[in-house]
């Protein structure tokens, strides 16, 4: 689209904002534990919801069903598998994945050789897993945990009265449990026997155990710390975020939120730490060997690598993310004229006279045009309101010369048709493709006295 703007009007100017800050979505980032640095990253895992380490393997699950092995922690590609349906949960423990979605079903895979092992359904809306030693812990979000062996899904009995399950985690010989209502259940594993249950915790994201406490964090960016065998309390910490994901390990902890920021705090005291952000949404963490896996779950519906709530042209793959007049919009989807220019063409010759059929350089100058966005060219055209050999003009044509940007007229009119009037027209384009249109008259009066 071109903007029309006669020499008379004031060109208005237009305000533009720059992008940064992108975020990649579908993406594992690794970095050194517990400093956070250095590390690298590796994409194409889709929309990340669960996240394992086992073994020296990590295995990522999405919610299109697909599982992602690699080698731990360099992230070098292993294998994967299709077909899961929607992954809500994963849990690894001794080289095997057991996996489980909405569905209810569970499949069981060896993270070394990639080959099933076995699989069953029934489970219910499955909304957290937990896996020690031999045994894996299945929770939904009707309340009931089951347990199955995981070498060859042997049932292992099942327990019921957890609320809407959100959380989950089993170590040690013991599993914590925590709902969206605020309750934390913690059980001797896998007997299944009480050890203490409380609530008032409010929606429950994450639980993890170490050594004589648990942890549990909230939505509200709480961290509450409780003793393992009676429940004393250890100390709450804030100001953690959307919490989604959080792993202990070698006396640090750390949590990370739908921010995209991972926050690290001694542990158990809470005390201390440092954070770092530019994650995305961040769904899974886990840590192993001195590296922590952080997996993100942001949309992203154009496929260039690019999330949606960070990308320029989230319709349209531009992974470069250009934007060459910088307002915010990709190149790709920028439909918008929105040209900042200053300044205005002019000519030296605006009044022809007399009408003595010569040509005329109107001296068109362009110099005094500017925009924003780098360099100009121009394009200029003209017409008359009168044809090139008109009636009473003096029998002559080729009455408009242009030659690049210079612009020669015949100074002619018809003696029976009254004034003629040139409009020169001169388009300028900016490096971004946008462009003004401005409109100059030149006249052949018919007369002197008009």
């Amino acid at each position: 689209m071109i903007k029309k703007m006669m020499v008379w009007l004031i060109i208005l100017l237009c305000a533009s904002t720059i992008l940064s800050g992108v975020v990649v979505a579908n993406t594992v980032f690794v970095k050194q534990w517990p400093g956070l640095g250095g590390g690298w990253s590796d994409g194409g895992y889709g929309d990340t919801t669960a996240m394992v380490v086992s073994g020296g393997y990590l295995a990522a699950g999405n919610s299109a069903g697909q599982v992602f092995v690699k080698q731990w922690p360099g992230l070098g590609n292993y294998w994967s598998d299709g077909g899961h349906g929607n992954i809500t949960a994963m849990a690894a423990s001794g080289g095997l994945v057991a996996i489980g979605n909405s569905a209810g079903v569970v499949q069981v895979w060896s993270l070394l050789g990639g080959y099933p092992v076995w699989s069953d359904g029934g489970f219910g809306n499955i909304t957290a897993m937990a896996a020690d030693n031999v045994w894996v812990a299945i929770g939904n979000s009707a309340g009931v945990v089951t347990l199955r062996r995981l070498t060859d899904g042997v049932y292992g009995g099942a327990d019921g009265g957890f609320g809407d399950i959100s959380a989950m985690t089993a170590d040690e010989g013991v599993i914590a449990v925590g709902n969206t209502g605020g309750g934390v259940y913690v059980k001797l594993f896998p007997s299944m026997y009480p050890l203490w249950s409380d609530g008032g915790f409010g929606n429950v994201t994450a639980v993890k155990r170490s050594g004589s406490y648990v942890a549990i964090a909230n939505s509200a960016g709480l961290v509450q710390l409780r003793g393992v065998g009676a429940g004393a309390y250890g100390g709450t910490d804030g100001g953690f975020g959307d919490v989604t994901a959080m792993v202990i390990d070698s006396g640090w902890l750390a949590t990370g939120n739908s921010a995209g920021v991972v926050m690290v705090k001694a542990w158990p005291t809470l005390g201390g730490g440092w954070s770092d952000g530019g994650y995305g949404g961040i769904t899974s963490m886990v840590v192993s060997g001195g590296y922590i896996a952080v997996g993100n779950a942001l949309a992203d519906s154009d496929g260039d690598g690019v999330a949606d709530n960070q990308d320029n042209c989230p319709t349209v793959a531009n992974a470069d993310q250009a934007d060459c007049d910088d307002d915010g919009i990709g190149d790709a989807c920028d439909d918008t004229n929105d040209i900042v220019i200053s300044g205005e063409p002019t000519v030296a010759e605006a009044y022809l006279w007399p009408p003595n059929h010569e040509m005329v350089d109107v001296g068109l100058d362009l110099s005094g045009i500017t925009a924003s966005a780098g360099n100009l060219s121009f394009s200029v055209t003209a017409v008359s309101n009168q044809l090139d050999n008109d009636l009473g003009d003096g029998d002559t044509t080729g009455d408009i010369a242009i030659s690049g940007t210079s612009v020669s007229l015949r100074a002619e009119r018809s003696g029976k048709l009254g004034t003629r009037i040139y409009t020169i027209t001169v388009i300028a384009t900016d490096d971004c493709g946008d462009s003004a249109s401005f409109d100059l008259g030149v006249v052949v009066p018919h007369d002197r006295g008009k």
